[in-house]
């Protein structure tokens, strides 16, 4: 913006009071190396941020969270303390909220297992003196049995369009690591 020729004429604070060029010419923009220049001091700005409501970083662990390192692994346990499952895998939303945690229910040493989407109200998380987590749920070994097979997204077909026809994915073409696509 360009100062007043006349120093007792107000600039403008609004962009409806801004007058155009009068040649018509807008004036050329500045380059992008003119408009952020580094910060002599980031640090200042941390501290002026982290004075808000919330700090922008977190310092430590609080008792009241989890590590999902710490619990994918962990074995589900019924009120009786019976193992009914693993923590297979843990699903978060676009939010990153958890939307639902994957437990390994049936088979043996993994064979024949069938992963269970369970809600994570449904599960209990225990920490005693010694850092250990339990796990439990009040749902029982034959809920989870009956309950459906979980399906990623690298297990489903693929509808494409319009068309009802389904695209059955290529086993042999896919890379090994589910996390790759």
């Amino acid at each position: 913006m360009e100062e007043p020729a006349d120093p007792a004429e107000p600039i403008p604070d609004k962009s409806s009071e801004i007058a155009p060029p009068e040649d018509g010419v807008m004036p050329p923009l500045p380059k992008a190396s003119e408009l952020e220049k580094p910060m002599d001091h980031p640090e200042e700005a941390i501290e002026d941020s982290a004075s808000l409501d919330q700090p922008i970083f977190g310092a430590k662990q609080e008792p009241d969270q989890w590590l999902a390192s710490n619990m994918i692994g962990q074995s589900v346990v019924n009120a009786d303390n019976d193992s009914i499952g693993h923590i297979n895998d843990i699903v978060t939303n676009e939010n990153g909220e958890i939307a639902a945690v994957l437990i390994g229910v049936g088979g043996f040493l993994g064979i024949g297992e069938k992963e269970v989407a369970v809600r994570y109200e449904d599960l209990t998380f225990n920490r005693d003196e010694a850092q250990n987590v339990t796990v439990v749920t009040t749902l029982t070994s034959g809920m989870l049995g009956s309950a459906p097979d979980y399906q990623r997204l690298s297990e489903q077909a693929v509808t494409v369009g319009e068309n009802t026809s389904v695209i059955e994915k290529d086993e042999e073409r896919l890379p090994s690591d589910p996390g790759v696509y």
